[in-house]
């Protein structure tokens, strides 16, 4: 197949994993499956017993809810400081519903994409709010209708990120804000771990980014990137123990946080 990104067909084979081929390609760098699985396949995956698991243990915890709507609301902290009003939030891959469930009670008015009907009816069903059971692709809201669209550990889910994200920038407004967070395959982790990387679970994870691959990708989709941040546990409480910014240069999580907007804006 091409590449998803800048359709080239020239690649470097780096390993296989659970029958998937992890290769590199050779014009833009992006790492990716390149025998990517089906829509059908994909659905398969994401099961009720996929989410089930999960959703039992954060039920049953008390400790890990509050870490949860803890964690979600620093996302929500650095997202107003780059807005300038609470307004409508999309959430894609938005699972159960809790990071929505915490834009709302700050006063914004949330929808959800979810491809799992599992998890779709769950979010619609504990906390009322909207949201599709359908591929990206699939799903229509009216243009420009987004302040901001969040895409929280989803873009290396998807089987086309490329033709996705320009969907997506239909819905988001002329000044609306695109993050996106997603592990980095050129961090420290990712090169002492090598093969052992907690992120190389194809075909779950399609594609794997650095931030350089990410800013080529946003480029090809008409966006831009004009800030990203390290993503670290507890982070709301190390910004106010002003350890974040140490740790931020450091760059000694995996994970990043990119923040985007439409490429005419800028």
């Amino acid at each position: 197949m091409k590449c998803v990104a800048c359709d080239s067909y020239t690649f470097q084979f780096i390993f296989e994993k659970n029958s998937c081929q992890i290769e590199k390609c050779l014009v833009c760098g992006l790492v990716q499956v390149t025998n990517r699985p089906s829509k059908e396949e994909v659905v398969a995956i994401y099961d009720k017993d996929f989410f089930e698991t999960y959703y039992r243990e954060l039920e049953n915890n008390r400790k890990k809810q509050r870490y949860e709507y803890l964690n979600f609301n620093n996302k929500l902290d650095q997202i107003e400081k780059r807005t300038a009003k609470k307004g409508n939030i999309l959430d894609i891959g938005c699972s159960f519903g809790f990071f929505l469930d915490a834009a709302r009670q700050r006063g914004w008015t949330v929808a959800g994409i979810d491809l799992a009907e599992y998890a779709a009816k769950f979010a619609a069903q504990r906390f009322g709010i909207r949201v599709i059971n359908k591929t990206i692709t699939e799903a229509e809201f009216e243009e420009n209708s987004f302040d901001v669209i969040t895409m929280w550990n989803t873009i290396e889910h998807l089987i086309n990120p490329k033709q996705e994200l320009e969907h997506l920038s239909n819905f988001l407004k002329d000044d609306g804000l695109l993050v996106v967070s997603t592990a980095n395959v050129d961090s420290l982790r990712a090169r002492i771990e090598g093969r052992r990387w907690r992120i190389w679970i194809p075909p779950e994870h399609l594609s794997f980014f650095s931030p350089q691959t990410m800013r080529n990708l946003f480029d090809k989709c008409g966006l831009v990137i004009f800030d990203q941040e390290t993503a670290v546990p507890y982070e709301g409480c190390l910004r106010k123990l002003k350890i974040y910014n140490l740790l931020d240069k450091l760059k000694v999580s995996d994970n990043v946080v990119y923040y985007a907007r439409k490429l005419e804006m800028n």
